[in-house]
């Protein structure tokens, strides 16, 4: 990767695609994803809004000289960069809107996110070494979306009752034994949660959380649903996924 790229003083977008095709090769399936490293002059880019990085499969590590890049607001996809352990510091990267972390198979921590206050969005997928978010997550104040796909090896969430969220979204986390508590996350819109085998309770609090309009509940190890749900009047789409003896000591919802 050149160190000239750092002299690119008014660039705002840059997109680095590790999986492009070497037209120069006979071999049709080969790719040009061996950049183990990306220039320290990354970080001189000032007026960066948008990074992506995607299937740089052999990058070992992010230049910390990012952290420097205080104009950054979406970090779209950082993803299949399966040799990358870590992120770098991020805690100057205040006006950071947007962070994504896609497939990235040795990835097993997240960097201090609370001076990240500016965070919107949280979407993370098939990041099967991560074992746990920071608690550092809750003072996230601006944060109005939190993924959670594919992210086997967590087993619990940290407190998030501090969080303005309006869409939770939990999928595929196998291992993940418990939710926090959701009584104070009284801006949620949109709940959902599937293929939750470990998550044996749902929460009674659930039916404090008055502004959810939809509810998205498949193939988690529920052995009954809180009748509470019967409180969640704003309700308009409600989708179910739950074996029938689930339902069949409840006789309606009402609390």
């Amino acid at each position: 990767m050149p160190a000239w790229l750092g002299e690119l003083a008014h660039l705002e977008v840059l997109q680095l695609d590790g999986g492009f095709k070497n037209m120069d090769s006979e071999d049709d399936e080969q790719t040009n994803s061996s950049v183990s490293a990306l220039p320290q002059t990354l970080g001189d880019l000032e007026a960066l809004m948008v990074l992506t990085v995607t299937k740089c499969e052999a990058l070992e590590a992010l230049p910390a000289s990012i952290g420097r890049l205080t104009s950054l607001e979406i970090l779209r996809r950082i993803e299949a960069c399966h040799a990358l352990p870590k992120l770098p510091v991020m805690s100057a990267m205040t006006a950071l809107k947007s962070l994504s972390l896609v497939n990235c198979a040795r990835l097993k921590e997240l960097p201090c996110l609370e001076n990240l206050t500016a965070l919107e969005q949280l979407p993370l997928n098939s990041l099967a070494k991560l074992t746990q978010l920071a608690t550092s997550i809750n003072k996230l104040m601006g944060l109005r979306r939190l993924k959670l796909v594919g992210c086997t090896g967590i087993t619990q969430l940290p407190s998030i009752g501090k969080l303005s969220l309006k869409s939770l979204c939990i999928e595929s986390c196998d291992a993940l034994q418990e939710l926090p508590a959701l009584d104070a996350l009284t801006a949620l819109h949109t709940l959902a949660l599937q293929d939750l085998p470990r998550l044996t309770t749902l929460p009674t609090s659930i039916g404090l959380l008055t502004a959810l309009t939809e509810l998205k509940l498949y193939n988690c190890g529920f052995t009954d649903v809180p009748l509470s749900i019967g409180s969640l009047t704003a309700l308009q789409i409600l989708k179910l996924g739950v074996p029938a003896r689930t339902w069949c000591a409840q006789q309606d919802f009402r609390a």
